[in-house]
């Protein structure tokens, strides 16, 4: 759409979450985290990314495409995403599985 802020802004919040993601993996090996805790700061994370860069995103498509913005499927996106998830499971087990080995 031609806004390279914004699209710049996108790109930051999916690294925070990535590297979110993997802090999630390495914590999860240790039992003293609470798990409501890892909850309450991926409703922040999510809160922060929707009133920094998603609400105004929002708002643009509305006011400016209107009717006329054409939905794209998600039928692929979703797919890859399942992919990478159960590739991501894989390599997660194995790494525990070969950790637990090693002691």
């Amino acid at each position: 759409m031609g806004r390279l802020g914004e699209a710049k802004a996108n790109r930051v919040w999916f690294y925070v979450w990535s590297a979110y993601l993997g802090v999630i993996c390495v914590t999860s090996l240790i039992l003293v985290i609470p798990p409501g805790l890892l909850s309450l700061v991926s409703f922040g994370l999510l809160s922060g990314w929707y009133f920094s860069v998603g609400q105004a995103q929002a708002t643009y498509v509305k006011e400016t495409l209107r009717d006329g913005y054409e939905r794209k499927p998600w039928k692929k996106p979703l797919l890859i995403a399942l992919c990478c998830w159960i590739i991501f499971l894989i390599v997660f087990t194995a790494t525990i599985t070969l950790a637990t080995r090693l002691q």
